[in-house]
């Protein structure tokens, strides 16, 4: 499980394909297709620098004020969670 003091980046190049407001992460090294929600997709922008857990729900909370905070630390661990296992993201120490 990601920790929320560590750095995290983008593991491996991966080509981007927009749909709507749908963001598909075509991952050709691991044979697989993620789609990221507008929020997911927002994360993985931050992602282009190294970024924590702990910085990234600190965004969103002031991005998405009316969003409980709880809801928001519930989604970024997710998606921090979901990357890591399938290769996509990196301790960028």
């Amino acid at each position: 499980m990601p920790q929320p003091s560590t750095r995290y980046v983008r593991h491996r190049p991966v080509r981007e394909e927009r749909v709507d407001d749908m963001l598909f992460l075509i991952d050709e090294e691991g044979n697989a297709i993620h789609m990221l929600t507008p929020s997911s997709a927002g994360i993985w922008n931050l992602l282009a620098s190294p970024v924590s857990i702990a910085e990234t729900k600190q965004i969103l909370k002031q991005a998405f004020p009316g969003v409980p905070p709880k809801r928001i630390a519930r989604d970024v661990e997710t998606v921090y969670h979901d990357l890591e296992s399938f290769g996509l993201i990196k301790n960028a120490g």
